[in-house]
């Protein structure tokens, strides 16, 4: 334990304080640590703001949650808290701030010392491996600098690249573009568009990742293997070849090539069957089919899932798991549906880049299976194509306030301040418990595909269509009505 600690300090200082100066013993440092004990998506993740002088607290903290409730002292229990933080995903920020009186990160007051990136793939973890390998000798040749590379588990790994000087939130945006241009372009599409956040979380090497698989609990160690195999208590900042950024010239003059959010632009035509797009996907999803399941999956769900919302193998098969589940619920239709079908048609999709056939297609192709869907929406939605019978087929118990603004306000695209500004205006005053309803609701329609969202990424708005967005990519939303 004594050893992860100093490693611990180590990484939470930081190549600027390694570098020397003002931060030179990062008294007055604070970042943002996260923990969760437990499998990733079954765990409550915490995530704080902690001073420098106050992370060995942080981390004593965490081993005693692990450890409540033992009454074991002595050597045992030292071999018990050597074996807790084997327990706990441990992640920290990949920026710092030093004003001591602001108590949460905040855009205009972050410093960097380190860029980050995260390299991953489901399907070819070892070619996610190669690629942040290639990125790190490719910046070790261009700039000199020494990059760090360690495993992220399961699906890849992360490469961090160490500067002598903090940059702030602009500069840092500016050198994550200019970097990302040693990657070569094929392996672009890996990389993690999401770490571009300046208040960004990255998982702390050589700790343990714990995920759960099929039921099954299982453990990875963020091995570093590049630029040697550090351990806790090898690893320092001063073995590494820092990068000066001051000496990156388009650090100062250029724009950063940064690679932008996937939009998803649903199609949109004037008869009713294409003025629901793709909203009816999400509808024989929820709802499940009688008949024909195996057809449905083959002519649409699968590309569907995978090349119009862009979701990764695992994140579809779920989802496929569960249009099965319902139409064992809905319609007692429960003749099993073997996972080998399902992994090898979303793969088939993801290969051939295939789009999902359209109701027009369908009705043309299959009349029968055109027959039962179209039972399903009917029942589930009107089919006009009017927004206030759109918005009536997904009232979701919504407030009545929030019913009135889709039907009435006239707003094409609007932001939560449109709404409460609207609302306010009509009805009066709403309390806090209102409208944390109303901001609900409108995450379950655009969720439910109802309305659409806008995410504002980097300056500008990023389409995103309708669905679930599992990791937003800012705060700021706009919603719209495209039908």
């Amino acid at each position: 334990m004594e050893d992860f600690k100093r490693f611990l300090v180590e990484w939470f200082r930081g190549s600027a304080g390694a570098a020397g100066g003002v931060l030179g013993k990062a008294t007055g440092m604070l970042r943002e640590l996260g923990g969760c004990v437990g499998p990733m998506k079954r765990c409550t993740f915490y995530r704080e703001s902690v001073e420098y002088s106050g992370l060995l607290f942080w981390i004593d903290e965490i081993i005693e949650g692990v450890l409540s409730g033992r009454n074991r002292t002595g050597k045992l229990r030292a071999e018990q808290r050597g074996l807790a933080i084997k327990s706990v995903n441990i992640f920290m920020g990949v920026g710092f701030w030093v004003d001591i009186s602001k108590t949460a990160p905040e855009q205009g007051i972050m410093l960097y010392d380190r860029v980050c990136y995260d390299i991953d793939s489901e399907e070819s973890p070892e070619k996610a491996v190669d690629a942040a390998l290639t990125f790190a000798k490719n910046i070790e040749a261009r700039c000199g600098a020494t990059p760090i590379v360690f495993l992220s588990g399961f699906k890849g790994a992360h490469v961090v690249i160490p500067l002598s000087k903090p940059t702030d939130w602009e500069g840092y945006k500016l050198l994550w573009g200019s970097l990302f241009k040693a990657l070569p372009r094929e392996y672009r599409q890996l990389v993690d568009r999401n770490m571009l956040q300046f208040n960004r979380l990255d998982r702390v090497p050589l700790t343990w990742n714990i995920k759960e698989v099929d039921g099954v609990v299982k453990k990875a160690f963020a091995k570093i293997i590049y630029p040697e195999e550090f351990t806790w208590q090898s690893f320092a900042w001063s073995k590494l070849q820092l990068l000066d950024p001051s000496k990156v010239t388009v650090y100062r003059v250029a724009l950063p090539e940064v690679p932008r959010p996937k939009i998803v632009k649903l199609s949109s035509n004037n008869n009713n069957s294409a003025a629901l797009h793709y909203r009816w996907v999400e509808r024989v999803i929820e709802s499940g089919l009688p008949d024909g399941r195996h057809r449905f999956i083959l002519y649409v769900l699968s590309a569907y899932l995978v090349n119009i919302k862009n979701l990764d193998i695992e994140e579809a098969h779920q989802i496929v798991k569960k249009f099965i589940e319902n139409s064992c619920r809905n319609f007692n239709n429960c003749s099993k549906i073997y996972n080998s079908f399902i992994l090898g048609d979303l793969k088939r999709v993801k290969e051939k880049g295939l789009k999902p056939a359209s109701l027009k297609t369908i009705q043309e192709n299959d009349p029968q299976l055109y027959s039962i869907i179209m039972e399903i929406l009917n029942k589930s939605s009107p089919t006009n194509n009017t927004t206030s019978s759109s918005i009536e087929s997904e009232q979701l118990r919504i407030p009545q306030e929030l019913q009135a603004f889709l039907r009435e306000s006239g707003f094409r695209e609007f932001s939560y301040g449109d709404v409460k500004n609207w609302i306010e205006k009509m009805f009066g005053s709403i309390d806090a418990s209102k409208w944390h309803s109303i901001e609900r609701s409108l995450r379950q329609l655009a969720e439910r595909c109802v309305i659409g969202r806008k995410f504002l990424v980097d300056g500008s708005w990023m389409d995103y269509g309708c669905g679930k967005v599992e990791k937003p990519p800012s705060k700021d939303v706009k919603f719209y009505i495209s039908f």
